[in-house]
């Protein structure tokens, strides 16, 4: 009984599905007295927008009627000078919308953010690759030899087989 356990075991673990997610990534903008980098922001959804006020003025930051945040003039002493926003998948759909940042209810400058959608269905990389933080590239052929799996699935079969031989040794010994 214990020889069909363990093999049904190492069954489930060959043969179980990857999972592969990504961390929030932390959009840094920076507001300076005529201008905003980046002007442009492409996000996905569960991202955070984090804004510091890099002048001696306060701001406000906001989206329509949806969300606002006050913040003061540049103070490395303090944090009142930054503000964030979480981009929760409950609360943000995938959109694009437009950021307003004014003094004293005047409009000095907006920009632009895009919020994709936070899909995990995947199964293969993207056909035209794909780029990781640092520069690191990817290939976006899912067709591509990967030894990696290879080698786990190899190390997981032999691990099943010789455990299979050791419980099936022992039994015979008693």
């Amino acid at each position: 009984m214990r020889l069909i356990a363990v093999f049904l075991i190492g069954v489930l673990i060959v043969f179980s599905p990857t999972a592969e997610a990504h961390e929030s990534i932390n959009h840094v903008i920076e507001i300076r007295e005529s201008s905003i980098e980046p002007v442009r922001v492409t996000v996905l959804q569960n991202d955070t927008l984090s804004f510091y006020n890099l002048v001696n003025q306060s701001r406000t930051i906001s989206i329509g009627d949806i969300w606002e945040c006050y913040i003061d003039a540049y103070d490395p002493e303090k944090q009142d000078d930054e503000c964030h926003l979480w981009l929760d998948k409950s609360v943000w759909d995938f959109r694009n919308l437009s950021i307003i940042i004014d003094h004293n209810e005047t409009i000095i400058m907006q920009m632009s953010v895009t919020i994709l959608e936070d899909n995990h269905t995947e199964s293969a990389p993207p056909d035209e690759g794909f780029e990781l933080p640092r520069g690191i590239r990817g290939s976006g052929s899912s067709e591509d030899f990967n030894i990696g799996d290879l080698m786990l699935s190899g190390a997981l079969v032999s691990f099943g087989v010789a455990s299979l031989l050791w419980l099936g040794n022992r039994g015979d010994s008693k």
